[in-house]
């Protein structure tokens, strides 16, 4: 009964430290995945709050050394980094670009293991004019990380031999708000 008892408390001995071992590995690469993407963190310029931009205007793009492994490794393909909006004990806010017909800025909110979050592109919608129409975009990332939207479009009624406008038929503004939740991701403010 004895010898039972040894080989039992033997092999759930074994058990436990291979458990122990493995655990100690995934925790190794966990941190070491962490200390990476803390170092790219710590790669990308900073951005000034209140940031604001227009479809007229996106986004002066700070200088990043695209050449730098990790920047490479942990920058969203087809992006363009403008800079790091803000970094916590538990995540980090990064601002980028996505070049299309006009630059649209996008925020990418990660932990701090490089797992993202959240992610919002914005600016979107069409911004320019042609006769008896016009829009506009504007964004803006507050002090408090707190975050918005405003889209104005006009209706005109225009000569259709000059192409001048004879008077405004119709203004609308659509203005939304965001936050950053606990969860790491980007919500709209009172949604209606």
């Amino acid at each position: 009964m004895r010898k039972i008892l040894l080989l039992t408390f033997l092999g759930l001995s074994c058990c436990t430290s291979d458990k122990k071992e493995a655990k100690t590995t995934e925790e190794q690469e966990i941190a070491s995945i962490e200390n990476e993407f803390n170092a790219y963190l710590d790669l990308l310029p900073t951005l000034t709050l209140p940031f604001e931009t227009n479809c007229e205007k996106c986004c002066d793009h700070l200088k990043v050394d695209y050449a730098n492994e990790l920047i490479n490794k942990f920058k969203p393909e087809g992006t363009v980094i403008v800079g790091l909006v803000s970094r916590t004990e538990s995540r980090a806010i990064i601002l980028v670009t996505y070049s299309a017909d006009m630059i649209i800025p996008s925020l990418k909110v990660y932990d701090l293991i490089g797992n993202l979050t959240g992610d919002m592109t914005f600016m979107t919608n069409y911004c320019g004019g042609e006769p008896g129409f016009y829009s506009r975009q504007f964004f803006r990332i507050n002090s408090n990380i707190s975050l918005t939207q405003i889209d104005t479009l006009y209706e005109t009624t225009f000569d259709s031999l000059t192409y001048h406008t004879l008077d405004t038929t119709n203004i609308e503004i659509t203005k939304k708000n965001f936050r950053i939740n606990e969860k790491g991701e980007i919500v709209e403010v009172n949604a209606r």
